[in-house]
């Protein structure tokens, strides 16, 4: 450890080179910082007038948007909700129905062989069972129904059925 009466008189020195050195270079520091403070300064004032130009647009066009609300008419809301409603319910509209089957019977040598509803246990004694699922036939059919409601309260249906069968196995 150094003797107090040597760091006294080294600590005046190095006291007043770094006091200097500090004034120098916060006097340099200082105008550059105030010119680039008022750059800065002017830049957010920029920024915030530009902000409030945009608050205010905002603020017009909710009120504008407020003002479109409240001329909107609750009669007229209901009706368009009623005719919206009919058609969501399936009871007016466009609408497409389709139904396909399609069947194979094989005989015992693999090949194709008649069906209907003798073609079951009990067919062989005269009784016919009805369907069964044992057609040897492909069915395709495709409905097309399209239903309106007038305003005197008249409705119609229109319907267009196109369908076509096969009743062989080679198709």
């Amino acid at each position: 450890m150094m003797p107090l009466s040597r760091r006294m008189t080294r600590t005046p020195l190095v006291t007043a080179i770094a006091l200097a050195s500090l004034s120098v270079a916060t006097t340099a520091s200082a105008d550059i910082s105030s010119a680039e403070l008022e750059a800065r300064l002017e830049a957010l004032e920029n920024r915030v007038a530009e902000a409030e130009q945009r608050a205010a647009a905002a603020e017009q066009r909710a009120q504008r948007a407020k003002a479109a609300l409240e001329a909107l008419d609750d009669s007229d809301l209901e009706k368009r909700l009623a005719d919206v409603e009919a058609h969501a319910e399936g009871d007016l509209g466009l609408s497409l129905n389709a139904y396909a089957r399609s069947g194979l019977l094989l005989d015992s040598h693999g090949k194709s062989a008649p069906g209907g509803p003798y073609l079951t246990p009990a067919g062989s004694t005269g009784g016919a069972v009805g369907r069964l699922g044992n057609e040897p036939d492909t069915y395709v059919e495709t409905t097309l129904n399209y239903k309106q409601r007038f305003d005197n309260g008249a409705r119609s249906h229109y319907r267009m059925m196109l369908a076509d069968s096969v009743t062989t196995s080679n198709d």
